[in-house]
């Protein structure tokens, strides 16, 4: 067997197409990993777009906004408990993979996932000062 392919890595990025952080800052280097990799993108594709664009339609803003919000939290909760039960060898969290206001029930089911795996919290340390973060996610 060679060595590495029995491992598994999991990485959660807002969206892997769209959001340009999460390519250059990880999705380009998870290819040269040797080993089983698997993206979770919170926000789809489809939805992401409409959520960029909804401030030009100020009606739908709202609806589209909590479509964004509920999709996420429905899509986040269920790949971290996927991932709690198929436990990833390594977790890879993107600073923007959540909303900046998320509820405590993620913050726990994150904490239970990264003490079963190695955790990597990729991050700008700007985002202290810059207030980019929630005081929850800086505890994590």
């Amino acid at each position: 067997m060679v060595k590495g392919l029995d491992k598994k890595t999991t990485i959660y990025v807002r969206n892997k197409e769209i959001t340009p952080s999460s390519y250059y800052r990880i999705i380009q280097y998870s290819r040269k990993f040797n080993h089983s990799v698997k993206t979770r993108s919170i926000a789809p594709t489809s939805i992401y777009k409409m959520h960029l664009n909804s401030d030009k339609e100020k009606l739908n803003s709202k609806f589209i906004g909590a479509v964004y919000f509920l999709t996420m939290m429905f899509r986040v909760t269920f790949f971290l408990i996927v991932d709690i039960f198929d436990k990833p060898d390594f977790v890879i969290l993107s600073k923007t993979f959540l909303p900046r206001y998320c509820p405590n029930y993620l913050l726990k089911l994150i904490d239970v996932l990264t003490r079963r795996s190695v955790f990597i919290w990729d991050f700008d340390d700007h985002i202290f000062k810059s207030g980019e973060i929630s005081l929850k996610e800086a505890k994590l």
